[in-house]
C-alpha cells in the first residue's frame, strides 16, 4: 500500500510540474499581449484632431468613440489582463506548495520503507 501511494505522490508531483510550466507559457503570453495592448493603445489616440483640423458633430462623436476605446483599453489592461496574470501567480504558488508537501509526504513514507526494512 505505502509503495502505491508513494507511486501517486510521484505523480501528482509530476502533474504539478506540468501544470506551473504551462501556466508559466500563458503567464508570459498575457504579458506580452498586455505590451503590445498598451503600444497599440496610444495608437488610438491618432491622428491628433484639434479644432483647425476638424470640427462639428461628427468630430464629437468620434473622439466620443475615441475616449470609450481609451476607457474600454485601460479596463483590458488594467483590469482583466491584470487579474488574470495574479489568478496565474496565485495558482503557481499553491502548486507550489503542493509540490512542497507532497514531496515531504513521499520523504516521509520512503523513511518509514526504510525502517521497516
Amino acid at each position: 500500500m505505502n509503495e502505491m501511494f508513494v507511486a501517486h505522490l510521484y505523480t501528482q508531483v509530476k502533474q504539478a510540474h506540468e501544470d506551473i510550466q504551462q501556466l508559466t507559457t500563458s503567464k508570459n503570453t498575457l504579458t506580452e499581449v498586455k505590451g503590445e495592448l498598451e503600444r497599440a493603445k496610444e495608437k488610438v489616440k491618432e491622428p491628433e484632431l484639434t479644432s483647425a483640423t476638424w470640427s462639428g458633430s461628427l468630430a464629437v462623436g468620434f473622439e466620443d468613440i475615441r475616449t470609450a476605446m481609451l476607457d474600454e483599453y485601460d479596463d483590458l489592461l488594467t483590469r482583466q489582463l491584470t487579474d488574470a496574470i495574479t489568478t496565474i501567480d496565485a495558482k503557481i504558488t499553491a502548486l507550489q506548495s503542493d509540490i512542497q508537501g507532497m514531496e515531504r509526504a513521499i520523504k516521509m513514507q520512503e523513511d518509514e520503507a526504510k525502517d521497516k526494512v
